[in-house]
């Protein structure tokens, strides 16, 4: 079905949705947390990931993690006439901040956050309160006999 739209509409248009389009996006980022011990393919040992991305996109930002070790990787189109040094010295300058943050953190075990989804949580309670009334029934009733 899509294929036939698209082979429906002119290439005026094709070219609009695809480059033209203010609509679309102009940087994306994305972060992945990687495997944190080494793999192999096809019996290769995995020495390290990179992340790449390839798309109609400005700008093209990529974070991915493999043992221990971090990546960051970059894709920018010429056409957007990037300032690279200086976005370089930014990502040097935000690593260093983290970095900083990271070797100056307390020491102290950091408590993992309840990460229960609250249809749970009301799943839990509604349960509880049934419990609860049906033993509270159930003791008015045996007290009547």
């Amino acid at each position: 079905l899509s294929h036939g739209i698209v082979k429906s509409l002119p290439e005026s248009a094709l070219e609009f949705l695809v480059v033209d389009n203010p609509k679309n996006m102009t940087v994306a980022m994305s972060s992945v947390k990687g495997p944190q011990e080494e793999f192999s393919i096809a019996g290769y040992a995995v020495d390290e990931l990179n992340y790449g991305g390839i798309a109609n996109i400005g700008l093209n930002v990529g974070f991915i993690s493999y043992k221990g070790n971090a990546k960051i990787s970059v894709c920018a189109d010429k056409l957007i006439d990037m300032d690279c040094p200086l976005f370089v010295e930014c990502l040097e300058s935000a690593y260093d901040e983290i970095r900083d943050a990271v070797d100056n953190a307390s020491s102290e075990e950091l408590e993992s956050p309840d990460l229960t989804p609250l249809s749970a949580k009301l799943l839990e309670l509604g349960l509880s309160c049934a419990v609860v009334g049906a033993v509270a029934l159930l003791s008015i009733w045996l007290a009547q006999k």
